[in-house]
């Protein structure tokens, strides 16, 4: 045999048959583990369902809202559960500015109306100026200066 008594060391020297297995196995779990990884990344960017980070309903909102901290929340609705979803819908929408209830010293002002009727009444007996508005009854408002 040509290899049977080659030292250790020298370049003639074949790794043992237990060797070649053993790195025949790695190799093929090597490339295993690179072809799932590959797959679930695949999958992961065909299933990324993308959330908007502001519901679209508020996006005229957003640019007016930006550089507040604060902005007076006024619920111009009865029903006390419906005012409570208002308010965290366009919390949410707007975060992170804070939406504290009506103090009457925010320079922006939104509301949620159940009827438009009563947005135009709190827009008449307020004096403030609407500058944006959502078919189902937020709108952002602008205290005059005083």
């Amino acid at each position: 045999m040509k290899y049977a008594g080659a030292p250790v060391d020298s370049p003639d020297a074949q790794p043992s048959l237990r060797s070649r297995r053993e790195l025949i196995v790695l190799g093929v779990a090597g490339i295993l583990t690179f072809l799932v990884l590959r797959e679930a990344r695949r999958k992961a960017k065909r299933d990324r369902v993308s959330r908007p980070t502001i519901d679209s309903r508020f996006a005229a909102f957003a640019p007016l809202a930006r550089g507040e901290r604060r902005i007076d929340f006024v619920s111009l609705g009865h029903a006390l559960g419906d005012d409570m979803m208002m308010a965290v819908e366009l919390q949410y929408a707007l975060a992170p500015v804070m939406l504290v209830r009506d103090t009457g010293a925010g320079r922006l002002v939104a509301a949620w109306a159940d009827r438009p009727e009563r947005l135009a009444s709190y827009v008449a007996t307020h004096g403030v100026r609407v500058l944006a508005t959502t078919p189902d009854g937020y709108a952002l408002m602008e205290r005059p200066v005083r």
